[in-house]
């Protein structure tokens, strides 16, 4: 099942983007963890449902709270049922990678007949409602995260720095025409730039002066 908030429905649905109930609200608080060790994702989410009538429908069984958990470059798309209140979802490594689309729903699993709210809007009529399995009740804020380690990796440096004896003191050789840029200096002076990169004013002093 493909959502965006393009998306219409011939019935009424709560969500925060439409006006079709007049009161009421339907969220999942959401944050999303990996291991470093395991490569394992973590949802950690407390779902808000605050609409006394598809509230009943919840539990009665006849309505279920979901998450979409979208990955299009692992072609990862699946609905996960979720906890009433606050728990978590595991997904293993590799299952998830780059942008993932988290996008909570309602949706009935049984069929509903005679379904009416006081709180939807006048526009609804007073006519009762029915819905088949799979039609969406409700919608939550969509939320996309990015997923994968290698975001935490450090970039690298496009510089070396090497010992050439026969620099002078406090003088420094740039070669270009190398795979990477070339900073030669001798050995005295190597061990200076190696002392100020490792203090943070010292680093940007020498970012500054390389560019």
């Amino acid at each position: 099942m493909r959502i965006n908030q393009l998306t219409r429905y011939p019935h009424p649905v709560l969500a925060d983007d439409t006006d079709d109930y007049t009161d009421g609200h339907f969220g999942v608080d959401m944050r999303v963890s990996e291991s470093k060790t395991t490569g394992k994702v973590t949802i950690d989410y407390t779902v808000t449902l605050d609409e006394a009538h598809l509230e009943a429908l919840v539990e009665q069984g006849q309505a279920n709270i979901g998450l979409f958990v979208v990955s299009r470059r692992t072609y990862y798309n699946e609905l996960h049922p979720l906890e009433y209140g606050t728990s978590q979802l595991e997904f293993e490594r590799g299952e998830l990678r780059d942008m993932v689309v988290l996008r909570p729903v309602v949706c009935a699993i049984d069929d509903i007949d005679d379904f009416t709210a006081a709180n939807l809007h006048e526009e609804f009529g007073e006519d009762a409602w029915s819905f088949k399995p799979g039609d969406v009740l409700a919608l939550g804020a969509e939320v996309t995260v990015d997923v994968g380690l290698e975001k935490l990796a450090p970039m690298e440096t496009i510089f070396n720095l090497e010992v050439q004896d026969d620099i002078p003191d406090g003088e420094t050789k740039v070669m270009l025409d190398l795979d990477k840029i070339a900073i030669r200096a001798n050995k005295d002076t190597c061990n200076g730039i190696h002392a100020m990169r490792n203090s943070g004013a010292g680093r940007l002093a020498l970012l500054n002066g390389v560019y």
